[in-house]
């Protein structure tokens, strides 16, 4: 038939960009009535695209085509690409150009160690000026920011509470330059869900899979209940009149 398999052709391949405009059209279609705050292209890029200097210069052109595209769809709209804050350091030669292609400096944020248990909470302060100097003047969109609560990740539900503290407090320092925080996520997953990440993932420290099931701002099951994290959250929203 007519479908093509692209998963091996490159990020540049005419076929690609094509297919991948196609998707855009769609979703645009879809979903008239549907208010976006920003737009990401990829998700934490750095971690399939690595040491490979090819590669990210083939995903920079695929992506100041679509970024293009996608800007036709949604005027306005902050176009950008998602990279872990830890790849924004590792990698800043390869993101530069993407990020000089992009209309906000897209991040995710969780400040664990390699073996994914978890930094002190007082690292977000210097995390943060760290963050607003990589963005060069960029407004910054931090699509996601989360810190586990189990004691497998070395961390408790005070200090999840303690992450969500400080980052409302690095945010009031870099209120002028950090546009957008998402937090990760609501509630917590089932064991079983954070067994399925590990396969997915194909890590099996049990610390992996601890770390991305107590994420959450509330327990798991059923409706769950608030952890501190989330109390923490309403207040600090609250005493900013949101």
């Amino acid at each position: 038939g007519s479908e093509m398999c692209i998963r091996d052709r490159p990020y540049n391949g005419p076929e690609v960009i094509a297919r991948f405009a196609a998707l855009l059209d769609y979703i645009a279609a879809q979903t008239p009535n549907l208010r976006l705050t920003s737009l990401a292209i990829g998700n934490e890029i750095d971690g399939v695209l690595a040491n490979h200097a090819d590669a990210w210069v083939q995903y920079t052109a695929f992506f100041e085509q679509s970024a293009a595209h996608a800007r036709s769809l949604w005027p306005g709209l902050p176009i950008g690409v998602k990279v872990m804050f830890q790849g924004a350091r590792t990698y800043p030669a390869y993101i530069r150009p993407l990020w000089e292609a992009s209309d906000a400096i897209m991040l995710t944020y969780y400040p664990l160690h390699d073996d994914f248990t978890v930094q002190p909470p007082e690292v977000v302060t210097a995390d943060f000026a760290e963050m607003v100097a990589l963005a060069q003047g960029k407004p910054v969109y931090l699509l996601e920011a989360g810190y586990p609560s189990s004691e497998v990740c070395n961390s408790s539900e005070e200090m999840q509470a303690e992450f969500v503290r400080r980052v409302f407090r690095a945010w009031d320092a870099h209120a002028d330059d950090i546009a957008l925080i998402s937090f990760s996520w609501l509630s917590d997953l089932s064991p079983k869900a954070g067994r399925d990440f590990q396969a997915y993932y194909g890590l099996e420290e049990p610390a992996f899979g601890e770390y991305l099931r107590t994420l959450g701002l509330r327990t798991w099951p059923g409706a769950g209940e608030d952890k501190a994290a989330f109390l923490t959250l309403q207040a600090e929203a609250h005493a900013r009149g949101w």
